[in-house]
């Protein structure tokens, strides 16, 4: 999803990631009860990680 958005959207600014991560990656990652509870290390860094890339992707949250 992140590469779709990274794809379509050549700029991305904060306000519009904002909008863009609440719409459509937040659903995905909240249908899964492991975002709710993650208890295994591995899901933890998993979750981090997409966080960190969707963060990275706008230039004002870069740093």
């Amino acid at each position: 999803m992140l590469t779709n958005i990274m794809v379509t959207f050549h700029y991305q600014d904060k306000d519009t990631m904002k909008k863009l991560i609440s719409d459509m990656i937040r659903q995905q990652l909240e249908y899964a009860a492991v975002v709710w509870l993650p208890s295994l290390k591995k899901d933890i860094r998993k979750l981090k990680h997409i966080q960190s890339i969707a963060t990275k992707m706008v230039p004002e949250l870069r740093t």
